[in-house]
């Protein structure tokens, strides 16, 4: 386990984050996401946590060995065969050397780079260069991995295809990572945990489910791409006054908050509220719309085997997949 006790680390040149009174702990086996805007403290936090720099105040401690993934190759690493590169990073204790090529060889199986390991290093493609090192680390014994946007030079398909490869890995190997990645949806769909960092402070860190589910306000949910928020207000205990009349929502303990609707949340339907609208985008296997309500703009999606729609709509949310947040 990483524990961080009251962090903060100041940096007097403009242009880098710190971080401001940051506790938090990072438990055995899991995959954590780093998310936030530019200069929000990600990679401060993940220089912390690898020791490469130090708090100015606060206590890190921790149980287990931490590995800061690295893409720096030497001259001899590049000239040097893929096979050799690995074995030189089996650990000492073993000796036998069938025991060690068997290792090298066994990654090499689960990441898909078995006939490039007569290569050089330097004749590899981005994405088996990238496979090669990972092993690297594996190689480590590692019980946190941190990585700081490792996989943001690869193209669609060979980032598709280490992801599909890599992450079970982590699984198997119990090997907590803990990574940046400019990607939010692919930080989504891979990591147990997140963390969102905002001025140098957590915002949020929650499990992933949580953090769809309830954000904790309007920066948090603006930034997992809600868009949009309607303002409420409660009559009395659970019931609150909406544009489609009063509805039982979730218990909140304020008298106003919004209404967040995700895009893909709405019905159309004759009880619902006419919208006029106009077509967006494509995204995915989705239409995306903008419709307006009383000049608020909002956001609409559907499916995109569905006729498309042009002039108005009736729509009304679904509820039951709507979340309220603070004002």
């Amino acid at each position: 386990m990483i524990q961080l006790k009251n962090v903060t680390k100041k940096f007097n040149h403009r242009g880098i984050a710190g971080l401001h009174q940051i506790s938090c702990d990072f438990l055995p086996s899991e995959v954590i996401g780093l998310i936030g805007s530019n200069g929000s403290g990600k990679t401060t936090l993940l220089n912390l946590l690898a020791q490469n720099i130090l708090p100015d105040v606060g206590e890190i401690s921790h149980q287990g060995r931490i590995h800061y993934y690295s893409s720096d190759l030497t001259q001899k690493d590049l000239s040097s065969r893929v096979i050799d590169f690995l074995i030189r990073e089996v650990s000492e204790s073993i000796v036998d050397e069938e025991k060690r090529l068997q290792i090298v060889r066994d990654y090499a199986d689960v990441l898909e780079f078995t006939s490039q390991l007569y290569q050089k290093t330097s004749e590899l493609s981005s994405g088996q260069k990238q496979k090669v090192l990972l092993t690297r680390a594996f190689l480590k014994k590692p019980d946190f991995l941190l990585l700081d946007e490792a996989f943001s030079h690869l193209d669609p398909q060979s980032k598709n295809e280490i992801f599909k490869l890599l992450f079970p890995l982590f699984k198997r190997e119990q090997i907590s990572l803990i990574w940046i990645h400019h990607d939010l949806e692919e930080v989504i769909k891979y990591s147990d945990k997140i963390i969102l960092l905002n001025f140098g402070r957590i915002e949020q860190f929650e499990s992933t489910e949580t953090l769809l589910n309830a954000p904790r306000n309007i920066h948090v949910a603006r930034y997992l791409k809600f868009e949009n928020f309607i303002h409420i207000k409660k009559i009395k205990n659970h019931l609150w006054e909406t544009p489609w009349g009063e509805r039982e929502l979730s218990s909140f303990e304020k008298n106003e908050a919004y209404l967040v609707i995700p895009n893909s949340a709405w019905e159309i339907s004759e009880s619902g509220i006419e919208m006029s609208l106009e077509f967006s985008h494509l995204k995915h296997d989705q239409q995306v719309y903008k419709v307006y309500y009383q000049e608020l703009p909002l956001t609409f999606s559907r499916s995109l085997k569905l006729p498309r729609l042009s002039g108005s709509v009736k729509l009304i949310p679904r509820f039951e997949e709507c979340f309220l947040i603070p004002i």
